[in-house]
């Protein structure tokens, strides 16, 4: 009798303590989701950025997200003009958590897909991953030569020294790559966001890099299949400039392939600064034009970062860090509608979606402050 009390008894405390500690799993996992909730609901902007959104009042006149099919979190993409099968191609990053250590210092696998899309930025077909011979390729920016598609990105350089170099993939219209060039000059460790640029001389077509903006330092490239670029220097045109946009913004990087807009070169930058208080890092973009010929002098830039009602508003894909709001632009197109002139502008939100903001064209134009030849 007196055993069978103390199963008894034994096997209740044995329920409720598998009762309590399922109960504090369940809870746990509540409180962190609510955290987490909290965190990427979590919308209260910098002040000093908050004070811009009524500033920027009326350039973006709407955003749209891009859904592609098998891909949660694509992110940093570059849209391009199409063609009779799509109006817009879409090259985009991915990122997948490794099934191995391939004693590489970061823990995931990056890639870069492509799929077209519709008039309203649908996507049309399923994306296809384009075979650069590495699972460490990052950040497309694709623009159109010859009626052929290239896409410039980073990628990891075969070295015992972590170290990245820029690539240029020409494409078929299969998004097959003819041929890849590894454009390793020796000048950084580390190299990203060349924004390349195809300037018309003469009828002919002749595909450039901004390696950096300021100064603003151009390389031609002499062949596409070569790692063959060519420094231009314009000794009676200091490359230097004093631009308005201030210093506690960061330093301005590249970021969409720059195009002909109203007789100038025009492209899309970002740039990042550091937040103490909650230990963020905020990415913001800006806007600067050049001129159409040599020595492509700059001709105007954004005073201020662009803001606009949901920015940063995309929850973060959980393998990468929760501490970053970020606005990334890879690509922009022209359209006009409705007797209005506008742009699209491909941008990566929080490494984690893919935005188009449309803008309007004349209200960006006139926000940008012009920059006096010297």
């Amino acid at each position: 009798m007196v055993m069978k009390r103390f199963f008894l008894f034994f096997t209740i405390f044995l329920c409720l303590g598998a009762l309590i500690f399922l109960g504090k799993i369940i809870f746990n996992k509540k409180i962190r989701k609510k955290h987490e909730e909290r965190f990427f609901s979590f919308r209260e902007l910098p002040p000093n950025l908050k004070d811009l959104k009524q500033k920027n009042r009326g350039i973006v006149l709407k955003t749209t997200k891009v859904e592609i099919r098998g891909i949660d979190y694509p992110y940093n993409a570059s849209i391009v003009e199409g063609d009779h099968s799509s109006p817009y191609y879409l090259f985009f990053r991915y990122d997948l958590l490794k099934e191995n250590n391939d004693n590489c210092r970061v823990s995931f696998n990056t890639y870069i897909g492509v799929v077209g899309l519709d008039e309203n930025f649908h996507a049309i077909d399923d994306y296809k991953t384009l075979d650069t011979q590495s699972m460490h390729s990052e950040d497309p920016k694709a623009f159109r030569l010859h009626d052929a598609y290239f896409v410039t990105y980073n990628d990891l350089s075969p070295s015992s020294v972590y170290s990245r170099t820029i690539r240029l993939a020409k494409l078929d219209r299969e998004w097959n790559v003819e041929y890849i060039t590894n454009y390793d000059q020796h000048i950084s460790l580390i190299e990203k966001n060349w924004i390349p640029f195809v300037y018309e001389k003469n009828s002919l077509s002749l595909p450039h890099f901004i390696y950096q903006m300021n100064p603003h330092k151009i390389l031609e490239i002499v062949d596409t299949r070569k790692n063959d670029l060519h420094h231009l220097i314009f000794p009676d045109c200091p490359p230097l400039i004093n631009p308005t946009w201030e210093k506690r913004w960061g330093r301005f990087s590249g970021g969409t392939p720059a195009k002909i807009v109203d007789g100038q070169y025009l492209s899309f930058f970002h740039s990042f600064f550091y937040q103490k208080r909650t230990k963020t890092f905020w990415y913001v973009m800006g806007a600067y034009t050049f001129e159409p010929n040599p020595p492509f002098r700059i001709t105007a830039i954004s005073e201020v970062p662009l803001i606009y009602s949901d920015i940063y508003n995309t929850r973060g894909n959980p393998i990468l860090t929760k501490k970053l709001r970020c606005i990334y632009p890879s690509g922009f197109v022209l359209e006009k509608k409705d007797g209005r002139d506008l742009l699209h502008v491909s941008c990566g939100e929080n490494d984690s979606a893919v935005k188009i903001l449309t803008i309007d064209k004349k209200k960006l134009l006139e926000s940008l402050k012009p920059i006096s030849a010297p």
